[in-house]
């Protein structure tokens, strides 16, 4: 985090499988009154408010700087961001689920935010958008594959229990294509096309000794 005084936009992108907030801006009253600095973050969140809130904390009594944590309903919360864009009122922090080309061009570059190999960002979760870094992902969560017992079992696939001997990605793949072409069922694989779930399924790819759930 970074306590510097120039007003700016950051918003962080929460994409499915992983994520750290590690970046925000800290404001200054404009009016050059000497006020105590402050900066508000916005998330949507029930499960995780209280960390964020204790965060908060920590960075207040560390940098001297406040945060209003402000958890705004999941529903509507995109619209949200949008029409204090356009009344140019963005929050100085936000966890959303995407990018929107509304306010696209208020964000902060945060690449040397990102490469800063004493933030331990994770590089495989940080891309970048016409050489800028606009996003750090926010928190990492695990991302569960479920199987169709009955059709493995009537395909004749049988699924590991043992840990230590686990499919990979690609061993995944054949075994549910196998269980397809067996079945007569009409997919092998299927999952809801959302940002978050993309995301995380290419690092399950890449994940070698992945289990199937």
């Amino acid at each position: 985090m970074t306590s510097s005084l120039r007003r700016w936009r950051c918003l962080a992108v929460v994409v499915a499988a992983a994520m750290t907030l590690a970046a925000c801006g800290s404001s200054s009253d404009d009016s050059g009154s000497g006020d105590a600095k402050k900066i508000t973050f916005w998330l949507s969140t029930a499960a995780q408010i209280q960390g964020y809130t204790d965060l908060a904390k920590e960075f207040q009594a560390k940098e001297g700087i406040t945060v209003e944590v402000v958890n705004q309903p999941y529903d509507g919360y995109q619209d949200k961001l949008r029409q204090s864009a356009q009344a140019k009122s963005l929050p100085d922090v936000a966890s959303v689920p995407s990018l929107d080309t509304l306010w696209l061009n208020q964000l902060q570059d945060l690449s040397s935010t990102a490469n800063n190999e004493t933030n331990k960002i994770r590089k495989d979760l940080v891309t970048e958008q016409d050489g800028k870094v606009l996003a750090i992902p926010s928190d990492l969560t695990a991302a569960g594959l479920f199987i169709n017992k009955t059709l493995f079992k009537k395909a004749g696939v049988a699924v590991p229990t043992d840990p230590a001997k686990t499919w990979t990605w690609d061993e995944f793949l054949a075994a549910a294509s196998k269980v397809r072409d067996a079945t007569g069922a009409k997919y092998d694989l299927v999952y809801d096309n959302s940002a978050a779930r993309i995301p995380g399924l290419h690092l399950q790819q890449r994940r070698q000794g992945l289990p199937a759930r």
